[in-house]
């Protein structure tokens, strides 16, 4: 597919030395990896909460000189499941969002819903700078 207007970077603890098995955290507690990523393909089903976005890796560090990757997530409910399609082999993963933040059992993370900010409210604005180096 044909990279599309979305890139992130997933920043989260780090689990092992290449920074393959990490998940999106939300606290700098402990040693963090950074990954930079493009979305070419997101498909959302609102009646059954599902949705499954493919991605184009980019890799640093020691697999920097190979060629980037490509995964596929499939989120339906609490449920997610991430396809890592690596070179020569295919490998799957079956996640728990919300496991490692959980601090009140039982604790669900379920995909983004359409109307998700529908009683949002603004409450002011702040000014804030990021900074992180990437290879």
């Amino acid at each position: 597919g044909k990279q599309g207007g979305y890139s992130d970077t997933l920043i989260g603890w780090k689990t092992d030395p290449f920074c393959f098995g990490f998940f999106p955290q939300n606290d700098s507690i402990k040693e963090l990896c950074y990954r930079s990523e493009d979305a070419y393909a997101k498909y959302y089903d609102i009646n059954r909460e599902a949705a499954r976005t493919d991605y184009t890796i980019k890799l640093n560090g020691a697999f920097g000189v190979f060629s980037n990757t490509s995964a596929s997530i499939l989120q339906v409910n609490e449920q997610m499941w991430i396809i890592n399609h690596l070179w020569f082999v295919d490998q799957c993963i079956c996640a728990n969002p919300s496991g490692n933040h959980c601090t009140n059992p039982p604790c669900k993370n379920y995909i983004w819903h359409w109307d998700t900010f529908k009683t949002a409210q603004y409450l002011g604005r702040e000014r804030i700078g990021v900074e992180w180096i990437q290879n």
